[in-house]
Formats: C-alpha cells, structure tokens, sequence
C-alpha cells in the first residue's frame, strides 16, 4: 500500500464522493491508506 498526504487524502476522498463510491472510500481508509 502507499502512503498519501492529508490533502491528498481529502483530494480522494472528494473524487470518490463525486462520483458516490462510499464503499470504496471505506476499504482504502480501512488498509490504511
């Protein structure tokens, strides 16, 4: 796994709230990301 910043994080975090991928959000912070 890699490592992303805080502002990187909240970046993906924002992509995949547009596009409404809860889910997906919640096993990438899961593994740590």
């Amino acid at each position: 796994m890699f490592q992303v910043t805080e502002k990187a994080s909240e970046k993906i975090q924002e992509f995949f709230k547009d596009k409404e991928e809860q889910p997906i959000i919640r096993i990438f912070l899961a593994q740590g990301g």
